[in-house]
């Protein structure tokens, strides 16, 4: 799980992890390089990842759909109005690249051979947002994430100006252990958490 699921979703779940089963260990790891073959040799019990990075051949299940949304320094005149696209593409960015992998956003990017000036490449969801107070920088973020962050970093969301699609992001396991009693009841309890922060 990435740093962003693991804010958004993973430390809402640790409450419920405390009361119903208090002697289970989680070991989260990042996404890498390694990620799908660890899956596939039963290195990983659960992958949480957008529909994209997953492997054919083992079942996945919809963890729930996210949004992304612009985010700038409460202080940048850029965000007192609705942003345009020309004001968008011109402003510097704050970019995610994990490891080798560009992130969602950065891929849609790509498909829509769309550029905008990236002037920092974070390796984490999380210390994007703290990149862009007192500058005039933008970032594309999660809207879950964001809503988190931007009260403490003095953000401000906006809607983007250009279309974006919903990411799916999943739940994906082993076939041997789609019966599995355990990763079942750790995939009913996460998204419950979702349910309840819809």
């Amino acid at each position: 799980a990435s740093d962003y699921i693991t804010t958004v979703v993973i430390v809402p779940f640790l409450e419920i992890l405390q009361r119903e089963a208090p002697h289970i260990r989680l070991d989260i790891s990042l996404p890498s390089d390694d990620s799908m073959e660890q899956l596939s040799n039963g290195g990983i019990d659960l992958l949480l990842s957008p529909e994209e990075f997953l492997v054919s051949d083992h079942p996945r299940e919809l963890l729930f759909e996210e949004r992304h949304v612009v985010v700038g320094w409460s202080g940048n005149p850029l965000m007192r109005e609705p942003l345009t696209v020309e004001g968008f593409l011109n402003s510097g960015h704050v970019a995610v690249q994990i490891g080798h992998r560009n992130s969602f956003i950065e891929r849609e990017f790509e498909a829509q051979g769309r550029e905008r000036r990236i002037e920092i490449t974070a390796p984490s969801f999380i210390q994007a947002p703290w990149l862009i107070p007192g500058t005039m920088r933008l970032a594309l973020m999660h809207e879950r994430l964001a809503k988190i962050v931007a009260p403490a970093a003095s953000l401000t969301i906006a809607e983007p100006p250009i279309d974006l699609p919903v990411m799916q992001e999943m739940m994906q396991y082993h076939a041997s252990r789609e019966r599995d009693e355990a990763v079942i009841w750790l995939r009913q309890q996460l998204l419950q958490v979702v349910r309840r922060s819809a």
